[in-house]
């Protein structure tokens, strides 16, 4: 999960370092995806911004209500994610991979989890 500090980060490399999407998304180890997804969101608002403050006397609590969004901590809807049970099949599973990790450890090679990443 992407927290404000996350957020934060992305917007000031972006705007303030002219960073692309894809640097940051390297440098944070995070995916593209979300990295413009934050940037788009950031900049569709700003937009609003700039529109409601034209008539800042008309628009005040809109513009206030606006900012506070862009420097709120990011909201996921997690309504529609299916629910998934720790099985005793995904344990044996967990200890396989992590069996074969410590094998491979031992033998020099890159974990298995480090090449699914």
């Amino acid at each position: 999960m992407i927290g404000l500090d996350k957020k934060a980060e992305i917007l000031m490399q972006y705007f303030r370092e002219n960073k692309s999407q894809r640097a940051i998304s390297r440098d944070l180890k995070m995916s593209r995806s979300t990295v413009a997804k934050y940037i788009n969101e950031f900049k569709s608002k700003l937009e609003l911004l700039e529109d409601l403050d034209k008539d800042e006397e008309k628009d005040r609590s809109k513009i206030l209500l606006l900012i506070e969004e862009m420097t709120s901590k990011p909201k996921y809807d997690t309504s529609s994610r299916t629910r998934t049970k720790l099985t005793d099949e995904i344990i044996d599973k967990i200890n396989e991979l992590l069996e074969q990790n410590e094998k491979n450890g031992l033998l020099g090679r890159m974990s298995i989890l480090k090449l699914n990443k």
